[in-house]
């Protein structure tokens, strides 16, 4: 699971993720922006599957 692969996943018909390990990307520190990109791509692909 990455950002980039969020909007494919709506189009295919997901209507929520999981995520684990990718939010740990970059180490602790990175958290917090790793849960905010999240949080971007998937409200914009469920805007877009809308």
């Amino acid at each position: 699971m990455t950002v980039e692969s969020i909007p494919q996943w709506f189009e295919a018909g997901a209507s929520f993720v999981g995520l684990g390990g990718p939010l740990l990307k970059g180490g602790i520190q990175a958290i917090p922006s790793n849960v905010a990109s999240f949080i971007a791509a998937i409200s914009a692909a469920r805007e877009v599957k809308s």
